[in-house]
């Protein structure tokens, strides 16, 4: 495993499907070495996890300050495109459109900065519960998160500092 300097954010949302919304989570990395390679010279790639009511998924894209769009794979294969535009308010206004299919709908998001210039860990290979355990170990040790045991369950507990 290495390393890469990286902000990480946190990213909820909702996407219409039916008449219904549908709620989704996660978080993602931007990589902001100045060598990253990306389409938009205003723009910075990231990667990240999701899960939704159809469950877990991988996303990669790029976001600059007006913009954000990345395509979300589940791991049961399905591949979802999205596009937003910064409103005023800072709420990311889109649409998504799914892959080999003419279903398409309204979307919208809002992500958070939630860690400047962290050194993320990079493995070779990715599995995202690995990948999640070595990135919270790093974070410990680092002192950003601490663990503590929770009174009533003992079970320990992962907090932000």
């Amino acid at each position: 495993m290495g390393t890469e300097k990286s902000d990480v954010y946190s990213i909820s949302g909702m996407f219409a499907e039916q008449g219904q919304a549908k709620f989704f989570g996660g978080f993602f990395s931007v990589r902001t070495s100045p060598d990253e390679p990306r389409q938009s010279v205003l723009a910075m790639p990231f990667s990240g996890l999701l899960v939704d009511c159809y469950g877990r998924s991988k996303i990669d894209g790029e976001l600059s300050s007006q913009e954000l769009g990345f395509d979300k794979i589940y791991f049961h294969g399905t591949e979802i495109r999205y596009n937003f535009r910064r409103n005023d308010k800072g709420i990311w206004l889109g649409e998504y459109s799914i892959k080999n299919s003419t279903k398409k709908g309204r979307a919208c998001a809002k992500t958070n900065l939630d860690w400047m210039d962290f050194n993320m860990v990079v493995p070779e290979h990715f599995d995202p519960e690995g990948w999640t355990k070595a990135l919270l170990e790093q974070m410990v040790d680092e002192g950003r998160l601490e663990i503590v045991r929770d009174e009533q369950t003992g079970e320990e507990v992962v907090l932000s500092k």
